[in-house]
């Protein structure tokens, strides 16, 4: 089955490690690029941790401040 995987180099100057939460939201709920919208990686990361049972609180609530910018968005 072929795969598609991204890896992130930690010691690129572009990381943002100390990003706060309302400009990663923003960035989310906005960016996209020639795979899709950032917001769309994000659902289906969350799906994806569901269906395998993972837990992870991190995801869950910045998939719902996201989904949260996304709807004001539309509603502006």
């Amino acid at each position: 089955m072929p795969a598609l995987t991204f890896l992130a180099n930690h010691e690129s100057e572009i990381m943002a490690p100390d990003l706060p939460r309302t400009a990663q939201v923003e960035h989310i709920a906005t960016g996209a690029g020639f795979l899709g919208s950032s917001a769309d990686y994000l659902r289906n990361l969350a799906r994806q941790f569901a269906e395998l049972r993972i837990d992870d609180p991190e995801i869950t609530a910045l998939l719902a401040d996201v989904e949260a910018r996304i709807a004001a968005l539309e509603g502006a």
